[in-house]
């Protein structure tokens, strides 16, 4: 049988002789290096054929499955004999180390696949260990220092290659010395002193800036590293004036700042050469001509921006770093994937960032690369999923910008940006289906988009749709857009009832992911609003009250604080709906489970309770618009009475002016004029009207407009009495 060059070459890493073990090295590293057919021809020969094996695309009986588990054994097997090339001692062998280390590092390099066979293989620790040789420069021969330093950027390579992918085990670098060695190679100084060439000695402080970067997953990875001294070695890197060792220090630093507020401060305090503040050397790098080096600025300085180190109302923000985001997005290829999200992290949540997007007109320019996104577009990005990419982040920039902006929701919309967002309602990829669902959530906040230019997308039968998808995440999303559609002033609340929108809702509540508990809660809540009675009875006997109580109770203070707001909206309308719930719920429990929401105590002020209070005050209101049974049920609860004062002295207006609600409904002429009457004596008695007047300079409009209100019913009552 022929043996091709390539299995010759394989068969040669198990010989003896160091010379042909080094031969083949170099001939596979030759071939497989940018090649990913050579790549490939390697995997599916298992680097290390068995002797006498055939390899197994040459027998047509081996199924695929077979023929994908025999080379994922050989090459983990084989690969393995590789690694061991690495854990060798003698110095004879540092050329087959250096080859090894680029071979393994040129399989990471080709995909995730790999990457997992590396791993499999546990390549990454003794490539680590490589790294340790730089305390051995200093007592070696010049020619095997030389070598070294050929292992030591050989080594550091691989694993930046390795630690691009998400199957890396991250936790390896915090073994041992690893970080403390990944951590020494970021200072070229030792490596120079030994008259080691410049740019080699740079080229492995970025290399070790490019595995920190991908090792920042957990606020407590970002805190080792920074413990171990990384930060100003960075910050130094970032200013050393080689282009692609200061976007790997930037890339590092943004990963060390992301939603880490403690180490945002300790980078924007670190100074670059021991006088520029390090958010001026980062403006100024936002300046510079290589795209990449202005994203990774950008990045670093909108982390930074989100961490509160910058002020919200920086210029620096506004004027300089969002407008270059903008920007990159005309630069193509990797750009349009990278920049959007560096955008949606910048204007998230931040009204003044929001603004600034829309004054910069960053959400036509995104429309504008949506609609000129091929679909059939061929080339080696787009075989990575490039084009996928480009839709799912610009449409996760988009719904980050519309989110608090109505104007920015209206640029959207004129931008032609909802047909975009319904085709992603129904990709073949989560991802995407996720990214357009928070669009359409956040196009779907003004009344005005949903009343018209949702209906007219037709968006509600793909995210029906949805609500059966595999990904529970999708189904949470889809049901936060549904939300927003079956408020009252929605035309597409009914569609949503009628084609099983509803029973959908129900099962959601019984969910085990509180996000999915949450938005399905929610949405039944706005399904209940302003509904009619008939309305409110379907969907409670879908929900059944005795669930329902189990929700007013739920771990997660946002589940039951939306629960307690159905509750408002059902008992919403007057004596008929007020009736329904006391007999559905029971009178006593009902107004047990109100008034546990408003037992007043001192931390009663708390976010997680206040996020109950309005809303309990508000169903209790809604409740005194019944029948005087109802109004005298409530009268008769002290404890409900006595809560009353603690919150009218509360620090949100919206508590004070519910509670002003409860008192005007109390004491309200509409029935029995002799019941009024007992109720305004009741409460005169407990020094309510007194409490009134001293709410009459409240610095809210309409608190003080409301108290107005009430007191001039106390006035009322007091002159029938006179009279």
């Amino acid at each position: 049988m022929t043996v091709s060059k390539h299995e010759l070459a394989v068969n040669h890493l198990v010989s003896h002789d160091l010379h042909s073990r080094l031969k083949a090295l170099r001939f596979i590293k030759n071939s497989v290096i940018g090649n990913r057919t050579k790549k490939d021809l390697y995997i599916q020969l298992g680097v290390v054929p068995r002797y006498g094996v055939k390899p197994p695309l040459q027998d047509s009986t081996c199924s695929a499955r077979e023929i994908s588990a025999h080379f994922r054994l050989n090459l983990s097997e084989n690969l393995g004999r590789l690694v061991g090339f690495l854990a060798g001692g003698d110095n004879d062998d540092l050329q087959v180390k250096v080859q090894a280390a680029i071979v393994l590092g040129s399989f990471a390099y080709g995909n995730d696949e790999n990457v997992s066979a590396l791993v499999h293989a546990n390549a990454t620790p003794p490539l680590l260990d490589c790294l340790s040789i730089l305390h051995d420069l200093t007592s070696s021969s010049s020619d095997t220092s030389i070598k070294n330093l050929k292992l030591l950027e050989a080594a550091a390579r691989a694993l930046k290659a390795i630690f691009n992918s998400s199957m890396s085990p991250k936790s390896d670098v915090f073994i041992g010395q690893h970080l403390a060695d990944l951590v020494a190679l970021l200072d070229a100084s030792p490596l120079e002193a030994l008259g080691a060439d410049e740019a080699a000695c740079v080229r492995i402080a970025e290399l070790a800036a490019s595995i920190l970067a991908r090792c920042c997953d957990t606020y407590d990875q970002q805190l080792h590293i920074a413990a171990t001294g990384a930060i100003p070695l960075l910050v130094r890197l970032m200013g050393c004036g080689f282009s692609k060792a200061q976007e790997a220090a930037l890339d590092a630093l943004a990963s060390l700042g992301r939603q880490n507020a403690e180490l945002g401060k300790v980078i924007a305090n670190t100074k670059v050469n021991g006088d520029m503040p390090t958010t001026i050397m980062m403006l100024k790098l936002v300046r510079d001509k290589c795209p990449t080096m202005r994203l990774m600025a950008a990045t670093c300085l909108t982390n930074l921006y989100r961490t509160g180190v910058i002020p919200e109302t920086s210029a620096d923000v506004t004027l300089v770093v969002l407008p270059t985001l903008v920007k990159l997005l005309r630069e193509g290829g990797l750009m349009q994937e990278r920049a959007p999200l560096v955008l949606a992290d910048l204007v998230m949540e931040s009204e003044v960032a929001q603004r600034a997007a829309f004054d910069s007109d960053a959400i036509p320019r995104l429309a504008e690369i949506l609609n000129g996104v091929n679909e059939d577009e061929v080339g080696a990005l787009d075989m990575s999923g490039h084009t996928d990419r480009i839709k799912e982040n610009m449409l996760v920039a988009i719904a980050a910008m519309s989110l608090m902006s109505k104007d920015c929701r209206t640029q959207a919309i004129d931008a032609k940006v909802l047909p975009h967002v319904v085709a992603g309602l129904s990709h073949r990829l989560t991802s995407v289906r996720l990214a357009a669902c928070k669009c359409a959530r956040s196009l779907s906040r003004s009344v005005k988009e949903v009343r018209t230019s949702l209906v007219e997308a037709n968006v509600t039968p793909p995210l029906l749709k949805l609500l059966s998808d595999e990904s529970t995440a999708m189904q949470a999303e889809a049901c936060g857009v549904l939300c927003n559609i079956v408020m009252d002033f929605s035309p597409m609340k009914q569609e949503v009832i009628d084609k099983g929108g509803l029973e959908y809702f129900v099962k959601f509540t019984h969910s085990s992911d509180p996000h999915l508990r949450l938005h399905s809660v929610w949405a039944l809540k706005n399904l209940l609003y302003k509904a009619s009675t008939a309305s409110k009875v379907v969907v409670i006997r879908q929900l059944t009250y005795s669930h329902l109580v189990e929700l007013l109770k739920d771990p997660e203070p946002l589940i039951e604080e939306q629960a307690v707001s159905l509750v408002g909206n059902l008992v919403y309308g007057g004596e008929e709906n007020v009736e329904e719930a006391f007999q559905g719920f029971g009178e006593d429990q009902l107004l047990d489970i109100l008034e546990s929401k408003l037992s007043w105590y001192p931390d009663s002020f708390g976010w997680k309770v206040r996020l109950t209070i309005e809303n309990a005050l508000l169903a209790l209101a809604n409740i005194l618009v019944g029948n005087e049974r109802h109004k005298q049920a409530i009268m008769n609860r002290q404890n409900i009475l006595k809560s009353l004062p603690h919150f009218m002295d509360h620090e949100r207006a919206a508590v004070r002016c519910a509670t002003i609600w409860c008192l005007i409904n109390m004491t309200w002429q509409e029935g029995d004029d002799n019941c009024v009457a007992d109720r305004v004596r009741h409460l005169r008695a407990m020094g309510f009207e007194e409490k009134l007047k001293s709410m009459i300079t409240d610095p809210e409009q309409d608190v003080r407009d409301r108290v107005r209100t009430a007191v001039s019913a106390f006035h009322a009552h007091s002159e029938r009495m006179q009279i």
